[in-house]
C-alpha cells in the first residue's frame, strides 16, 4: 500500500452543481484510491474545510465510497462543494489510507507567478 497520493482534478458539475469526482481511472496504472486502501463501501466522514473538504476513515461514518469493487468512486457533490470552493476551477487531492484532502487550487492564482517567470526569462 502507498503512503500517500496526490492528484489533480478539475472541479466538475452535476445538474449545475459543483462536483469534485475521484475513481481510480480505467486501463490506467494509476489506482489512486485501491492503493491507499479507499475501497468500495469504506465509510467515512466529511469535515469542511477552509478552501476544501477532510474525509477521514471512520467505521461509524455515515458516508461511504461507491462504485465497483475493482473501481471505487467518491463523488462529492452539492451546494456545499460550491460553497467551499467557490472561486477555485481544479482541486488538489492529497489521499493517505487515512484521510483524504480535497484543497481548491485556481489557474489564475498561477498567472501572476508565471508572468514574473515569462519577463525574467526575456
Amino acid at each position: 500500500m502507498k503512503t500517500t497520493t496526490v492528484i489533480e482534478r478539475n472541479i466538475g458539475t452535476n445538474r449545475g452543481l459543483r462536483r469534485v469526482w475521484i475513481e481510480n481511472r480505467a486501463n490506467s496504472k494509476q489506482k489512486p484510491l485501491t492503493e491507499n486502501g479507499w475501497l468500495k463501501g469504506v465509510r467515512y466522514t466529511r469535515t469542511d474545510k477552509a478552501n476544501g473538504f477532510e474525509l477521514v476513515r471512520d467505521k461509524g461514518g455515515d458516508l461511504k465510497v461507491a462504485g465497483a469493487p475493482d473501481r471505487p468512486v467518491l463523488d462529492i457533490c452539492g451546494i456545499f462543494v460550491g460553497k467551499v470552493l467557490e472561486g477555485f476551477d481544479k482541486v488538489t487531492i492529497k489521499i493517505t489510507k487515512d484521510k483524504i484532502k480535497i484543497t481548491g487550487t485556481t489557474a489564475a492564482a498561477l498567472l501572476p507567478v508565471v508572468v514574473s517567470l515569462m519577463e525574467k526569462a526575456a
